[in-house]
């Protein structure tokens, strides 16, 4: 599988065909991006996956796992964090939504495509 993460503002194209410096680093600084294999923990309460992160867009020198909670609902797939305290105190986890299994699979095998969505607050 294979993830990748975009600013949706403050993008800006290079002015001329090679890119400054500066713009190398905003561009940089706006995109994230990992591969590896994944692993579902479908019988979890609540359910979760496992991103085991083997290369990055940013170097690292050990594999990197990481748990994304998860929700299926028909062909619509759910991405997040756990919930955690934002700087208001209110608990929130950013989540990503797409629509997946495109075949009409059921379940989480079938690789999803998915866009990125605001953070979901959590009651």
């Amino acid at each position: 599988m294979m993830v990748h993460l975009m600013a949706r503002e403050g993008r800006m194209p290079y002015v001329g065909d090679t890119p400054t410096p500066e713009e190398s680093l905003a561009a940089y600084r706006t995109y994230g991006g990992y591969f590896g294999t994944f692993t579902v923990h479908e019988d979890a309460d609540p359910q979760y996956v496992v991103h085991r992160q083997e290369g990055r867009a940013q170097p690292i020198s050990e594999v990197i796992d990481a748990e994304r909670l998860y929700q299926l609902d028909g062909d619509v797939l759910r991405l997040g964090g756990r919930p955690r305290a934002n700087e208001d105190g209110e608990m929130a986890a950013g989540t990503s939504t797409g629509n997946c299994c495109p075949t009409g699979r059921s379940d989480l095998h079938g690789m999803p495509r998915v866009e990125p969505t605001t953070p979901m607050q959590l009651h």
